[in-house]
């Protein structure tokens, strides 16, 4: 890995610690729930060891994604990286994911979809993101729908994740997915053994699962 990735890294992690008490601030509280009274208010996790954890989850997502994909990418994966990791930081912390972040990565995605394509001049790029925000968020939609074993935030989640690894290649879609709900699974199973039936945060592995994948040898 040469120092650009490094370098790019380093610089969006620090944007996003360093924006993340305002934006905690600034964050609506779910009002549409009764479960929303019992969580944490999302003002209440400005604390170091969140930062913390929002400037490391930046900056490890960040080098494995800059480190494995071309500058032109780099765009549409810093909404994984920038306000993802905030927003699977505060799921973390709360079991819930904010509209607001997960439409900034929609939002953040979708431009850098666009400068992809126009980049590598391939049309298909935004042709295989269209593809899999479909596919990725309507079968993640149909399991929330049916199963209700997931919250909405995690559909709007893996839209965008559908998203940029389908505009990379449809076998890192799958493979991102794949190992992102395996990991939901162990991780869920892991905290009934520990700590007995409950909600638990499912968006971290399944945002963790694409990073992984960009360094699995698919061929």
């Amino acid at each position: 890995m040469t120092w650009v990735p490094v370098a790019v890294a380093s610089v969006v992690a620090l944007a996003v610690a360093a924006a993340t008490p305002a934006v905690l601030r600034r964050l609506p509280e779910p009002r549409d729930d009764p479960d929303a009274a019992a969580k944490t208010p999302y003002a209440a996790l400005s604390t170091p060891p969140f930062l913390l954890v929002v400037a490391s989850l930046a900056l490890a997502s960040g080098l494995a994604a800059f480190g494995a994909t071309a500058p032109s990418a780099w765009l549409a994966w810093a909404s994984l990286v920038g306000p993802g990791a905030l927003a699977i930081a505060v799921d973390g912390a709360t079991t819930w994911l904010p509209r607001v972040l997960t439409r900034t990565m929609a939002v953040v995605a979708t431009a850098g979809i666009g400068v992809q394509a126009l980049a590598d001049a391939d049309p298909s790029v935004a042709a295989r993101a269209a593809l899999g925000t479909v596919a990725v968020g309507g079968f993640f939609y149909l399991f929330w729908r049916v199963t209700g074993g997931i919250g909405f935030g995690d559909v709007r989640l893996m839209a965008v994740v559908g998203a940029v690894t389908a505009a990379h290649s449809v076998q890192l879609a799958v493979w991102g997915v794949l190992i992102g709900t395996l990991l939901g699974a162990a991780w869920g199973v892991a905290r009934r053994i520990l700590r007995g039936p409950g909600a638990f945060p499912y968006g971290p592995p399944l945002w963790l699962g694409p990073f992984v994948a960009l360094w699995l040898p698919l061929g």
